[in-house]
């Protein structure tokens, strides 16, 4: 596996965050866990009615109000027990020695409440110093990294390309490798498999298991598996970027090409991402959020791109050859859409904004969508440039 450029605490930060959500979660028994294990030890009288609630799984809470002293001061409070126990029993005389936090008297806590709530804050500041440490960490690598290397590249969060027997291959076509990406890892099924596991695992504990909750659990080992299988070939998913071009491996397929066999990029950023690459106009690769850090892929991708293909442009864009872009045509003397022409000169607007290229002029008025306008940096870059010198 290749390595993060951030080094190993760009992996570590998300785990930490994953388990200070699961801690997080776990710190809701953490009151009664701690009530049950460290309150004062006291001899608990039950002064009312007491109140017990059936849970559809079988078990019960039963809730009396109740006295008891601590420190020669009478406190009034709740006696709680929650393992089913007739706290109610008239045999006791009503009193009974238990734990005691504040004004909550508590018999005894169902597992594994008890060990996730005393774990759960504990591993909570753990996770959450563990992220601040992580995320500092890593800004201080990639610091370190651009101050002993200030020529690199600025896009920093791909992986440092791992040198298979195939991508050593490439190099005589592509050239040096320099950056990697993978895929995201889907997680979905897995989690949602572990956790249709869950109602049989919690009445293992409790000893009150139906068969409803092994039915739900031989659910869970399909998706268990199927999310399993979805992870490992995810693993396998790689876009190595080179010196001279990029290659692809995704669920088995490849894409190869050399950015001067790149024709166009298409760039669709919204609520989801999506970058299309085409080589020689014939084969094309689309990358979208499945990919881990797309945004920063996308960025590398089209700029590496447009470093080749910008010349190419610029040299038919000076010799008066029409170019087109989606629904426009450029070429040296002006533009033209929907059978309407403006001169560079005239065109008071040729901007980005809210995913839109805006032209303006006198004579003509249109928006081009950028998620269907090939290359759009390199007709803003064109039209900027045959603005400002038709204006001069």
């Amino acid at each position: 596996m290749s390595k993060k450029r951030g080094g190993p605490w760009a992996r570590l930060t998300p785990l930490f965050i994953l388990l200070g959500l699961g801690a997080g979660i776990a710190s809701v028994w953490a009151w009664p866990a701690y009530t049950y294990q460290f309150g004062d030890q006291v001899m608990v009288s039950y002064t009312g009615p007491c109140e017990t609630t059936y849970g559809r799984r079988g078990g019960s809470t039963t809730d009396c109000p109740a006295t008891w002293t601590v420190d020669g001061v009478e406190v009034k409070g709740e006696l709680t027990d929650s393992v089913g126990e007739d706290i109610r029993d008239t045999s006791t005389g009503g009193a009974f020695v238990t734990s005691v936090w504040g004004t909550t008297a508590r018999t005894k806590i169902r597992q594994p409440e008890s060990a996730l709530g005393l774990a759960g804050p504990w591993v909570l500041l753990l996770a959450i110093a563990g992220g601040l440490v992580s995320a500092r960490q890593q800004r201080r690598i990639t610091k370190e990294w651009r101050a002993e290397n200030p020529d690199a590249d600025e896009l920093h969060l791909a992986d440092e390309p791992e040198l298979t027997a195939e991508i050593v291959g490439l190099e005589a076509k592509l050239g040096r490798p320099v950056a990697e990406y993978a895929g995201k890892t889907p997680v979905g099924w897995f989690v949602f498999g572990v956790l249709l596991l869950g109602p049989l695992g919690y009445s293992l504990f409790q000893g009150i298991e139906t068969v409803v909750e092994y039915g739900i659990a031989a659910c869970a080992v399909p998706a268990v598996i199927y999310g399993r299988v979805r992870v490992a070939k995810r693993k396998a998913w790689r876009a190595t970027f080179f010196t001279n071009g990029i290659h692809v491996v995704q669920d088995g397929k490849r894409f190869t090409s050399r950015w001067d066999e790149v024709t166009a990029v298409l760039v669709s950023i919204g609520q989801r991402h999506k970058y299309t690459v085409w080589r020689n106009a014939e084969e094309s690769f689309d990358f979208e959020d499945e990919w881990r850090d797309i945004a920063e892929l996308g960025q590398r991708l089209t700029r590496d791109a447009n470093r080749v293909m910008l010349p190419r442009y610029v040299e038919s864009f000076e010799a008066g050859v029409a170019l087109k872009f989606g629904g426009i045509v450029v070429n040296r003397d002006g533009v033209s859409a929907d059978n309407s022409f403006a001169p560079w000169h005239t065109v008071t607007r040729f901007e980005l904004a809210a995913g839109q290229v805006d032209i303006k002029a006198p004579t003509l008025r249109k928006v081009l969508w950028v998620r269907d306008t090939p290359n759009v940096q390199i007709l803003l870059a064109l039209a900027n440039a045959a603005r400002a010198t038709r204006a001069a």
